[in-house]
């Protein structure tokens, strides 16, 4: 029978984002002897079982268990109560165990000064999370996981020991009834108060010395929680339940406990005022009804009334014009107007419960003038727009782009191409009529091939193509080398010990050069627990690797993985005709365009061949921390 695993979505949905320091396994000590713990429920526990409310683990079920504070280990379910792991490695006397569920390798930690770092030797562990909590269907019970943990003293001779383990979140039992008028797909459902300092959602955090857990100072912290839902048809007149979790909570007498379910018909809140104080406790079902009725209009802001609302589940329309992408598969971009500001962390072609990666179906470029819906958001205290945003319409300005803006030939007659993307007409002139293109004229997207002859002479010839538009001109420099002009391949390797950096502090380097002419800079770490491997993340950080300077262009890319890196990992390669001049680069107003993603589960080396003339390249992780033990870049010079 399915155990009452409570899961704060928040937690689950948002715990991707932290900084991730990875916990293996550790398997070597005591010559790999099993050691066993059992790890109770108490009778007090329900489950989402209507009719036995029973408790049981499950045999795919793992618990993270730090050991005295300082090492995790994986044990798995062996049989009941009981799970396992090979090699713990325990003290002579007393020993204390901190037992999390549900498992996962990557565990957040903070010292006491609010820092995160690993959490081996710190004071507190974040409480991890398997998934993201999602409800598809309605009336499905499947995504209700929960945190639960237990903490207890275990002596070296002790014989299969038992934890306590306990609930830290609370589920509401959520039956809405479908009052429109014709069917409704929700989307989402949503839980807050006004009360104050009442924290709904967030990463719970285990002090390592007592045992004691708290909810509050988290990055991912919010009065509200919200359930995501997929395939939430309710035909009208019917009812359909939603379960959603939330941290432990109070809404004092006179205080508001508001709930807005988010349909793709529109967005009702009720909001409730009680006589008496409300308390949602750890480990219970708190059960309530809500009628949909009509949906309310979606209110236009300006960015400035927008920063003003509170955070919550209701959805804003915002206008404004795009700047500053910095992730074109989720969508994120600062959006402004006259009044302001906004970073939009995420934007889909439509309304869905989570992010779909469909940004770049829009063809949104920085400059358009964007509409969209979103719900007002925060992290680590600065607003943004979230829920995700969707898109409702947008006003292209002008462009026409070419790619590569350079090229590099040899001597010999033949022929090149450079890509136009456009959304108006262009025409294209050379100034040497030896050297010629097709089309030289069009509109929209176009690949032009460059038609030239033999260079015969004792010097480089330089050529120069106009691409004209009505939003201006763009060039394209071909330089075709002469007969005695034979490039040379070299290559540098790159590993940590090149750069600034002698552990995981991230440290800015520059001026760095191996054996050709190319310099880097950028921002990294050394990964000391990883073979000293270079370490990248994301905007947190603004970290990357660039090039500065430069005598030739790039061909090849060689990634050797450590790994230790997690499989979902992606190293964005970006390549450019303007020299870098630091990481933030890749991230804030991209310098050149993106020509490769190297993915970890493609395997630990892999091989990038560039296809386009590139003098200058960058590097950054995708998302989250990476860890590589060397890159081996060949240009031609």
């Amino acid at each position: 029978m399915k155990k009452l695993l409570y899961s704060s979505l928040a937690i689950a949905a948002l715990a991707v984002s932290c900084q991730e320091a990875e916990l293996e396994n550790n398997n070597t000590a005591n010559n790999g002897e099993v050691f066993r713990i059992s790890a109770a429920l108490p009778e007090t526990k329900t489950t989402l079982d209507p009719e036995t409310y029973n408790v049981a683990w499950e045999s795919s079920d793992e618990l993270t268990v730090i050991v005295n504070s300082n090492t995790a280990y994986k044990f798995t379910n062996a049989g009941g109560d009981n799970f396992e792991a090979a090699g713990v490695a325990l003290e002579n006397g007393t020993n204390t165990f901190h037992v999390l569920y549900p498992y996962n390798k990557y565990v957040e930690s903070v010292d006491a000064d609010g820092v995160t770092s690993n959490s081996k030797g710190k004071t507190y562990v974040a409480v991890p999370s398997e998934a993201a909590a999602k409800q598809t269907g309605i009336n499905s019970t499947e995504h209700v996981k929960g945190v639960m943990y237990g903490y207890g003293t275990v002596s070296s001779s002790e014989e299969t020991p038992s934890i306590m383990m306990n609930q830290l979140t609370a589920l509401l039992k959520i039956d809405v009834t479908n009052s429109y008028g014709e069917a409704i797909d929700v989307k989402s459902v949503t839980v807050s108060t006004d009360a104050e300092g009442e924290l709904l959602s967030g990463t719970f955090y285990v002090n390592l010395e007592d045992g004691t857990v708290e909810s509050s100072g988290a990055d991912y912290t919010h009065d509200y929680t919200t359930l995501e839902v997929t395939d939430g048809q309710i035909p009208a007149g019917e009812t359909a339940t939603f379960w959603v979790s939330a941290n432990p909570f109070k809404v004092p007498a006179g205080a508001k406990l508001v709930i807005s379910v988010n349909a793709e018909q529109g967005v009702v809140t009720d909001e409730r005022t009680y006589e008496q104080e409300l308390v949602f406790e750890a480990g219970t079902v708190n059960k309530t009804t809500f009628d949909y009725t009509t949906p309310s209009g979606i209110e236009k802001l300006t960015v400035a009334e927008f920063l003003a609302k509170p955070t919550g589940a209701t959805y804003y329309e915002l206008t404004g014009t795009i700047s500053d992408i910095t992730n074109t598969d989720y969508g994120n971009f600062n959006l402004t107007d006259e009044t302001g500001t906004v970073y939009v962390y995420g934007l889909t072609a439509s309304m869905v419960s989570s992010n779909d990666n469909s940004f770049a179906s829009l063809g949104l470029r920085e400059g358009d003038i964007l509409t969209l819906c979103g719900t007002r958001a925060e992290y680590k205290g600065d607003a943004q727009v979230g829920g995700p945003a969707y898109y409702i319409s947008h006003v292209a300005v002008p462009y026409c782009d070419v790619t590569p803006s350079t090229l590099s030939v040899d001597a010999a007659a033949g022929e090149t191409t450079f890509s136009i993307e456009s959304n108006e007409s262009w025409s294209i002139e050379s100034d040497n009529s030896s050297y010629t293109v097709s089309p030289a004229s069009g509109e929209g997207d176009a690949e032009i091939t460059v038609t030239y002859p033999a260079n015969t002479t004792a010097d480089a010839i330089t050529v120069t193509f106009t691409v004209t538009s009505d939003s201006g001109e763009k060039t394209v420099t071909l330089t075709q080398r002469s007969s005695s002009q034979i490039p040379v391949e070299v290559t540098d390797v790159l590993t940590a010990d090149l750069f600034a950096a002698t552990d995981t502090k991230y440290t800015e380097f520059s001026n760095v050069k191996v054996s050709s002419s190319v310099v880097y800079a950028g921002k990294s770490a050394m990964s000391t627990e990883h073979d000293n491997a270079i370490q990248l993340r994301t905007t947190n950080s603004d970290c990357g690797i660039v090039t500065t300077a430069s005598d030739g262009k790039v061909k090849t890319i060689e990634i050797k993985w450590n790994d230790a890196t997690s499989n979902s990992r992606i190293l964005w390669i970006y390549g450019s005709n303007e020299p870098y001049t630091s990481a933030t680069e890749l991230y804030s107003s991209v310098k050149g365009e993106r020509i490769a993603e190297i993915a970890k589960s493609d395997g630990l080396t892999q091989t990038f061949e560039v296809t386009g003339d590139y003098s200058y390249i960058g590097l950054r992780s995708n998302s989250g921390a990476m860890y590589i033990d060397s890159i081996t870049i060949t240009w031609e010079e």
